[in-house]
């Protein structure tokens, strides 16, 4: 009964949309007609604004008519973020899926989808006759969530997602899906119309706020029913997967609904990395920062708080908060679980390019690279960023000296006791993005941290790896751990008297201290760096010396443009002056300089003239006279 009870609530929210949007199309009808009779009917006066009114609210009706009529008796909800996954590219996906599925006595979906959302969910696409007649069982799962999730937590997120089919609750979600699609798709039509034309703009507010007042209402009502619905599922997920999977997982995905969008902010936007170029695979990408050593101790601590996150994120709204869906799996919101296995093995084994360019447009009208690749010239760009400022702060706390900068004269400046100068003087000559105000020595150490990988890079077959909190590292050749060699730099910095050790450690690796990194031009010399084996200009001199090129030539070619001007005009207005003067007089009347006459009887008149109304004077006569005719102005009234 309970069952019967939800299916009928949905399916009447539902049609109750529809007999709305039909209402108001038969209302506006009833304007328009209303408008014409007085017209053409009745002696009334033109009603201009009822016109107006109709022409400005016919896109919008036809909009919500449209959006009705695309899920009236069909709808694939086939959104633009989603593609198909390829059975031959994810085949433990897909095995993982078909075993869940056996679990729970439930069909396996016929389709399964990609998204980038940080969420997974199930649907049943092509379904007609308002969502009674079945359709096709579609899964869609978000990337982010198979870069980050263990085997065991991905395998809690699933059954909890085929819980919903093996429950029977694929029937009043269908009705749901319906509302939610037209509700999305009228609200991106009316939104479009409005910005294509001024008058559908001033009367669009009437029907944006009907659709997010019924939006409202929808879920109003039926929230608590998809409430019942996810406990349910949830209580699934524990039966076969265990409370504790299903908490870390719930845990993992509020992290990932964080950290992704600010990943492909930080990395994927066109402003952001290698002019032109981006990695061929984000998610794997995603999946290495996750995993990274220094990003641990950062996704822990949003681990351990995601509990105490109130309210509902965006893409879980009918679900209750967090803390309450773990403490209903009988799991109290304590620390995390441990990882049993690393994620990201279950991404997909390679992704179309036409898929990827369809998942994230951004990497549209760029070079893919591999990622390995893109993050190794990553993070060669910010160790190149960051050393050229520390080269010219150094010659500033430490004076003039030797035309290179090299790690003994970094030591020497610690070693004076000058590291807050140095710290100081290396944030001026930052930009304000990079600068660390709170602690001066946290960049100072970054930077020194940029300065050693890079020798180690260019002499001692040590490779680029990238730092995900900022900054770059040197992978040694030897197998010594990155964050060894940055907590060596980081107790030089912090304390001098262990700038010896780091001088040794560095030593074990085959680094001298006295290798130059740099060389600084002297004054008299072109402006260009040299990193050893980076052989890239900084990207400040760079741009200094672009815009003094840019801002030459631009004057060349201004001064160019207009003294080519000034000559034309010149010589066009010599040309002038000297016909003007030919159509003179031979006796220097009107300023003449004294050439014949032409024979012609008008003058120097080109042939096809028009014939002049007043003939021209006869040499030695002046102008001829006109009589002048008096005016009699008489009275304007008739006789």
């Amino acid at each position: 009964m309970t069952h019967r009870v939800r299916v009928v609530t949905a399916a009447a929210v539902l049609l109750g949309f529809y007999v709305l949007v039909v209402g108001g199309t038969l209302l506006w009808l009833a304007v328009l007609g209303t408008a014409l009779w007085l017209t053409m009917c009745t002696d009334q006066p033109f009603p201009a604004q009822a016109f107006m009114a109709c022409a400005g609210t016919a896109p919008l009706a036809v909009a919500l008519a449209d959006a009705a009529c695309r899920t009236l008796f069909h709808t694939t909800d086939t959104p633009q973020e989603e593609v198909l996954a390829d059975a031959r590219s994810a085949p433990r996906l897909y095995a993982l899926v078909r075993d869940m599925a056996a679990d729970l006595g439930t069909e396996t979906p016929a389709l399964i989808r990609f998204t980038t959302d940080a969420n997974a969910a199930v649907i049943e696409t092509d379904t007609r006759f308002l969502g009674l007649a079945t359709g096709n069982r579609c899964l869609v799962v978000g990337l982010p969530l198979l870069a980050v999730l263990t085997r065991d937590q991905l395998r809690a997120v699933l059954t909890h997602e085929l819980a919903h089919f093996a429950l029977g609750h694929s029937r009043s979600r269908a009705f749901t899906l319906r509302l939610d699609t037209s509700l999305r798709i009228a609200k991106h039509s009316l939104k479009r119309m409005s910005q294509a034309n001024g008058l559908v703009r001033q009367y669009r507010g009437l029907p944006l706020l009907f659709v997010a007042g019924y939006g409202r209402f929808a879920r109003m009502i039926t929230g608590p029913t998809r409430r019942r619905q996810e406990a349910e599922a949830d209580r699934e997920a524990v039966r076969l997967c265990g409370a504790r999977h299903l908490a870390d997982a719930l845990r993992t995905r509020a992290v990932v609904e964080l950290t992704w969008p600010a990943f492909r902010d930080a990395f994927l936007e066109r402003s952001r990395g290698p002019a032109g170029r981006r990695p061929d695979d984000p998610f794997r990408m995603f999946a290495a920062m996750a995993a990274s050593p220094e990003m641990k101790p950062h996704l822990a601590h949003l681990r351990a708080r995601a509990a105490e996150r109130p309210g509902h994120s965006a893409c879980d709204a009918p679900h209750a908060d967090l803390g309450t869906r773990i403490r209903a799996a009988g799991a109290e919101p304590g620390p995390p679980g441990a990882v049993t296995a690393p994620g990201g093995n279950l991404l997909p084994d390679a992704l179309y390019e036409n898929d990827l360019l369809r998942l994230l447009p951004e990497l549209r009208d760029t070079q893919l690279v591999p990622w390995q690749d893109w993050v190794a010239l990553l993070a060669r760009r910010r160790a190149v960023r960051l050393i050229g400022p520390l080269m010219r702060a150094v010659d500033d706390v430490a004076g003039g000296g030797p035309d290179s900068l090299s790690l003994r004269r970094v030591i020497a400046v610690l070693d004076a006791g000058d590291r807050m100068p140095l710290a100081r003087a290396l944030a001026s000559r930052l930009p304000r993005e990079l600068r660390r105000d709170d602690d001066p020595l946290a960049l100072l150490t970054t930077a020194v941290a940029a300065l050693v990988s890079a020798l180690l890079v260019s002499g001692c077959g040590a490779s680029w790896r990238i730092d995900w909190t900022g900054g770059a590292m040197a992978d040694p050749a030897d197998g010594t751990p990155p964050q060894d060699v940055t907590a060596w730099v980081r107790e030089a910095v912090h304390r001098p008297d262990h700038t010896a050790w780091l001088t040794l450690r560095l030593t074990e690796l085959g680094l001298s201290d006295r290798t130059p990194a740099c060389r600084i031009p002297s004054k008299s010399a072109a402006p260009g760096f040299v990193m050893g084996k980076v052989e890239e200009e900084l990207p400040e001199e760079t741009g200094r010396l672009v815009s003094v090129l840019r801002n030459a030539t631009l004057a060349v070619i201004a001064g160019s443009v207009l003294l080519g001007l000034g000559v034309s005009w010149s010589e066009g207005g010599k040309g002038l002056r000297h016909d003007t003067t030919r159509s003179g007089t031979s006796d220097g009347v009107g300023g003449g300089t004294g050439h014949a006459p032409s024979d012609s009887p008008s003058g120097p008149l080109l042939r096809g003239s028009p014939t002049l109304l007043i003939p021209p004077p006869r040499p030695g006569t002046g102008l001829p006279s006109i009589p002048a005719t008096p005016l009699t102005i008489g009275p304007l009234t008739r006789r």
